[in-house]
């Protein structure tokens, strides 16, 4: 998974295996949150986003 901005991909993260809600939460804390300045963020309904 990653992040997409206007200048391209940000944050990769490549899992073994199904998005969980702990995966989820790992990765917007390890390599999300760390990129983030004054962006918008959009999810969409994927469960393990309902975390």
């Amino acid at each position: 998974m990653g992040a997409l901005r206007l200048a391209g991909m940000t944050a990769p993260m490549v899992l073994d295996g199904p998005m969980t809600g702990a995966w989820f939460l790992s990765y917007v804390e390890q390599m999300l949150a760390p990129t983030l300045s004054g962006d918008v963020v959009i999810l969409d309904k994927l469960p393990a986003h309902k975390g």
